[in-house]
C-alpha cells in the first residue's frame, strides 16, 4: 500500500507530459461513457483478491486475482480479504471509482449498476490491418481523435527504403492540404501550420521509394483521424472540474493510475494519447501483463495487428511464468485472433 499515489496529483502531472492536460480533460469529460467495448473493471487491489465468474451453467472456481485492468460484468462475484483492498472503474456511464467492501463475497453489481455490457466485447471492434512489412502502413495517429496540431507521424519502416513522400487530405473530398518529404526516418510531426477543423477527419498517406503505399494495408479504408469539435472542446472546461473532483481523494498504484488513465483517454476516443501513455509507462517500469494485455486490446482495436500480436505473446510469457491463467488465456485468445488478422491477402 505504500506505493499508491493520489489519482489527482497523478493526472495533473501529465501537463509536462507529451499527453498533454487538454486530452486528459477530454478524457475525465467521457469517463464512463457508454462505449461499444467498455466493461466494469478492477482496476486496483493489493492483497488476496478473488474472482468469480458467472457461466453459462453455474459458476466458475474462484480465482486469485493476479493483476491490475481485468474486465467483469456485473453478474460476476468478487471477493476481498480482511486486510486487503480492490477498486472498482464501473462502465457504461458511471463516474466514480467504488472501493470494494472486505471480509465478504460481493456480485459486482452492488459497486457497479447491472447493465447489459459483454466481456471481451472489443472483439467487435477489431480491425484489420498492420500486418505487412512490407507496406508503410500509418501507426499513429490511426483510427483516432486528436485535439489538434502538432500531431506525431508515425508509420511502419519498410526495409531497403530510405526515403518516405507523406500528403495530407481531408477525408471527406480529399483536398490535398500538406505534403512532405521524409528522409531515413519513420516519423515526423504535423506542423501546426496545417489548420485541422475541429470535427473533420482526415487522411495521411504514406509513399515509400520502393513504391509501397500505405494505401495497400488491408485497414487503409479506418485509419484515418479526426479532430474533436468545438461543441466537444467547450464542454472541457464546464465538465472537468467535476469530473476531477469526484476522483480526488482516491488513491491507486502508479499501474493503476496509468491503466485508469489510458481507459479515460480510450472512452474519449483518443487512442493514440493511449497507447502513448501506456508504452511510455511500460518503458520506465517495465512489463506486466496488465500493461500488455491492454496494449494488445488498443492496438487491435486501432487495426495494428502485428503489434497486438507481439504485445499478447509477450502477456502469454509472463503469464505463463506465473499463476495466473485467467490471464493466461486472455492473452492466448487475442494472439490467436490478432494472427488470423495478420493473414493479409494484400501484396
Amino acid at each position: 500500500m505504500n506505493r499508491l499515489v493520489p489519482l489527482r496529483s497523478f493526472l495533473s502531472s501529465l501537463a509536462n507530459r507529451s499527453i498533454g492536460y487538454a486530452q486528459l480533460l477530454a478524457a475525465l469529460l467521457c469517463f464512463g461513457q457508454q462505449s461499444a467495448w467498455a466493461s466494469h473493471k478492477l482496476i486496483d487491489y493489493q492483497g488476496k483478491v478473488f474472482l468469480q465468474r458467472k457461466q453459462s451453467q453455474g459458476w466458475a472456481t474462484p480465482t486469485q486475482v493476479r493483476r491490475r485492468g481485468v474486465s467483469v460484468v456485473s453478474e460476476d462475484r468478487i471477493e476481498v480479504k480482511l486486510d486487503s483492498f480492490a477498486m472498482m472503474r464501473c462502465g457504461g456511464g458511471a463516474k466514480e471509482l467504488k472501493t470494494v467492501d472486505p471480509g465478504a463475497t460481493w456480485p459486482v453489481s452492488r459497486f457497479c449498476r447491472s447493465e447489459e455490457i459483454l466481456r471481451l466485447a472489443s472483439r467487435t471492434a477489431e480491425q484489420l490491418g498492420g500486418s505487412n512489412e512490407r507496406i508503410p502502413y500509418l501507426i499513429e495517429p490511426r483510427a483516432t481523435t486528436v485535439l489538434g496540431t502538432p500531431v506525431p507521424l508515425r508509420w511502419n519502416p519498410v526495409a531497403g527504403v530510405k526515403g518516405y513522400q507523406l500528403w495530407l487530405l481531408r477525408e471527406r473530398d480529399r483536398q490535398l492540404l500538406w505534403g512532405s518529404r521524409v528522409e531515413k526516418s519513420n516519423s515526423t510531426l504535423l506542423p501546426k501550420s496545417v489548420e485541422l477543423m475541429p470535427g473533420e477527419s482526415y487522411l495521411v498517406v504514406i509513399e515509400a521509394d520502393n513504391g509501397s503505399s500505405s494505401q495497400l494495408d488491408a485497414g487503409a479504408a479506418g485509419q484515418g483521424f479526426r479532430r474533436a469539435s468545438q461543441a466537444e472542446q467547450l464542454n472541457l472546461a464546464r465538465q472537468a472540474a467535476r469530473q476531477a473532483a469526484s476522483l480526488a481523494h482516491q488513491k491507486l498504484d502508479p499501474e493503476a493510475a496509468v491503466l485508469l488513465q489510458a481507459d479515460l483517454l480510450s472512452q474519449a476516443g483518443l487512442y493514440a494519447a493511449a497507447i502513448t501513455s501506456l508504452e511510455q509507462h511500460l518503458r520506465r517500469q517495465g512489463k506486466t501483463v496488465g500493461l500488455l494485455l491492454e496494449l494488445g486490446q488498443l492496438y487491435a482495436r486501432v487495426g495494428l495487428n502485428q503489434l497486438a500480436y507481439q504485445r499478447y505473446l509477450q502477456a502469454s510469457k509472463l503469464a505463463g511464468s506465473g499463476d495466473d491463467p485467467d490471464s493466461l488465456a486472455e492473452a492466448r485468445a487475442g494472439s490467436e485472433r490478432a494472427q488470423e488478422r495478420l493473414r493479409d491477402p494484400l501484396p
